[in-house]
């Protein structure tokens, strides 16, 4: 993770290489690292040493370590809810009504979810 441009993203990607930069550059630099354990500004956000860290090819976020587990437990019911969302846009592209039916079952699933996660930790 840095807070200057990256290069060869594509070529990182394709060899499973996480990494996180604020922008792409196109050329060689002279790359040097001036200093390591540090925070550092990635996707507009402050990361400091030890932050959790979630992060895609578009986006970097962090998550407070306070709810890590809970997201954790509901990661695969909520990719499963987005799905919802997906396959009507899939099916129909001007059914704003149906839309929205299919965004409420989704937003229901992402709540029991989080409801049966929270329940299931208290019992511990």
């Amino acid at each position: 993770m840095t807070n200057r441009a990256g290069r060869s993203v594509e070529q990182a990607r394709q060899i499973s290489f996480h990494m996180f930069t604020n922008g792409t550059i196109c050329a060689y630099g002279y790359s040097s690292i001036p200093q390591v354990h540090i925070p550092v500004h990635v996707g507009g956000i402050a990361i400091y040493p030890d932050d959790l860290m979630h992060g895609n090819y578009n986006e970097v976020t962090t998550i407070p370590k306070e709810i890590a587990v809970e997201v954790a437990d509901i990661g695969d019911a909520h990719i499963t809810a987005e799905k919802i969302i997906i396959k009507a846009m899939r099916r129909t592209t001007n059914d704003l009504r149906l839309l929205c039916e299919f965004q409420m079952e989704s937003k229901s699933q992402i709540e029991n979810s989080a409801h049966r996660s929270r329940a299931q930790r208290n019992r511990f």
